[in-house]
C-alpha cells in the first residue's frame, strides 16, 4: 500500500448536521394521516452538502403505528441515494419503537434492528441491538439509559469476517406525546475481514445526537 501511495492505517473524520422539519395533516379517517418530512438544511464537516435543502420525504402515519416512508421528491437526486435516504430516514422511526406497555424504574426493553452493507461483490447482514432502561420520569420525561451490541450473520461465501461493537448513550422521550425529544448514542464497531491473503481492520466510531421538539403546526 504504501509503495501505491496509500497511508496505512487511513484515517478520515467526518461530521454532519441535518435539520428536518416533520409536518402531520389532518387524520383521514380519525386513525391515518399524511405526513410530509423536509430535510431543511444539512451541513457537513468539508463545507459540501450531502443533500439539498429543500428536500421533501412522504409518508403516512397513524395513532397505532410507526410512520411509514414511501418516496422522495427532489430534482438533481439519483434514484440511488432517494432509495437510501428514504431507509435510513425509515431506520430512524423504526428506533421509535417503544413496547406498548408501563415501564417501572430500573426496567428495560430492547429492539433489534438489521443492517446490510457491501463488500466487494456480496452484501453482509449485520444487528444492532438496542437496549433502553429507565432510569427516572421527570415533569413528564422519561430517561433512559442506552446500551448498543453489534454482532452479524456471517452469510459471506469468500470472506471470513468478523465484527464487534458495542455504543452508549441516552434518551429523552416525551411520555405524553409518544416521541423521543434527544437520543444520543456513541458506537464503536471493530471489523475483521480476511480474504485469501487480504487482511482488512476496520475501526469505526459514531456519535450521534438526536433532537426534536414538537409545535402545533399542520400542513
Amino acid at each position: 500500500l504504501k509503495d501505491n501511495g496509500v497511508d496505512n492505517p487511513t484515517i478520515t473524520n467526518t461530521g454532519y448536521n441535518i435539520e428536518t422539519i416533520l409536518n402531520t395533516g389532518k387524520a383521514t379517517d380519525g386513525k391515518h394521516f399524511p405526513l410530509i418530512m423536509e430535510i431543511v438544511k444539512t451541513t457537513n464537516s468539508d463545507g459540501t452538502k450531502a443533500l439539498p435543502d429543500g428536500m421533501l420525504i412522504y409518508g403516512h402515519g397513524s395513532v397505532e403505528t410507526l410512520p411509514k416512508l414511501d418516496s422522495v421528491v427532489s430534482g438533481g437526486v439519483s434514484k440511488d441515494l432517494k432509495l437510501s435516504l428514504l431507509n435510513a430516514a425509515q431506520y430512524v422511526f423504526k428506533q421509535l419503537d417503544v413496547p406498548e406497555r408501563k415501564l417501572k424504574i430500573g426496567e428495560s426493553f430492547s429492539v433489534k434492528l438489521p443492517f446490510s452493507f457491501p463488500i466487494a461483490t456480496e452484501t453482509v447482514e449485520m444487528f444492532i441491538t438496542t437496549s433502553y432502561t429507565l432510569l427516572s420520569i421527570v415533569d413528564g420525561i422519561a430517561h433512559f439509559n442506552v446500551s448498543q451490541e453489534c454482532t452479524m450473520n456471517n452469510n459471506s461465501s469468500e470472506y471470513a469476517i468478523n465484527v464487534n461493537g458495542n455504543g452508549t448513550g441516552n434518551l429523552l422521550y416525551d411520555v405524553a406525546n409518544n416521541y423521543p425529544l434527544k437520543n444520543e448514542t456513541h458506537t464503536e464497531i471493530d471489523m475483521n475481514v480476511n480474504y485469501g491473503d487480504y487482511v482488512l481492520d476496520l475501526m469505526t466510531k459514531n456519535d450521534i445526537i438526536q433532537t426534536s421538539k414538537m409545535s402545533d403546526h399542520h400542513m
